[in-house]
C-alpha cells in the first residue's frame, strides 16, 4: 500500500503521463513477484537444512 499513495498523488497532480502508468504498475508487480520468489526459495533452503 505504501507504493500506491505517492503514485496516486502524482497521477492526480498530472505529474505522471498516462502512458507511464502501466509501466510503473508492471514494475511494481514484477518486483513484488521477485521478492516472493526469493522468500520462497529462502524458506525452501531453510526447511531442507533443518
Amino acid at each position: 500500500m505504501a507504493y500506491f499513495a505517492p503514485s496516486n498523488d502524482a497521477f492526480a497532480a498530472r505529474a505522471v503521463a498516462v502512458d507511464q502508468v502501466a509501466a510503473k504498475l508492471w514494475l511494481f508487480v514484477h518486483n513484488f513477484r521477485i521478492a516472493l520468489a526469493f522468500a520462497a526459495s529462502s524458506l525452501g533452503v531453510w526447511a531442507l537444512s533443518r
